[in-house]
């Protein structure tokens, strides 16, 4: 009986924190996304809130998003937008050059136990816009990125 329980366990996906968010470039903003991944390729994430702040941990932009907004790998939302579906509690501040940020969208999917809470990457600003950090979770400053 108990390895028949254990066997059901053992075949339970385990729920990941944190994926990586997307990135890039629209209109001279960044603009932030999930990534592709197999378990969510087909949903549509309910977005909950995305936020950035700078390497001290100051808030540069912190938007929460009420019930029935969504996005996928394929859609992104640009920094400092404004929707009616979006409250922000943390106006967009001016993005430096130079500077390191890190953004969390977080997009939970209640009925995938694998999908990710949430997603972060680290990005600097350049004079061309956002560059994705090679090491987002060990890099503590833009160096090497060009501007």
């Amino acid at each position: 009986m108990m390895a028949a329980v254990l066997g059901v366990s053992a075949c339970t996906p385990q729920r990941t924190d944190s994926g990586t968010a997307i990135v890039t470039l629209h209109q001279g903003l960044p603009c932030f996304s999930v990534e592709d991944r197999l378990d969510t390729r087909d949903k549509a994430l309910k977005l909950a809130y995305v936020q950035v702040v700078d390497a001290s941990g100051h808030q540069a932009w912190d938007a929460q998003f009420r019930d029935g907004t969504r996005i996928t790998s394929a859609s992104c939302i640009t920094y400092g937008s404004r929707t009616e579906s979006m409250t922000t509690t943390t106006p967009a501040m001016p993005l430096a050059v130079g500077q390191r940020y890190r953004v969390i969208v977080m997009a939970p999917v209640a009925d995938l136990p694998s999908a990710p809470q949430g997603y972060t990457a680290s990005f600097c600003m350049t004079t061309a816009g956002p560059a994705p950090m090679a090491t987002p979770t060990s890099a503590s400053s833009c160096e090497g990125v060009a501007r």
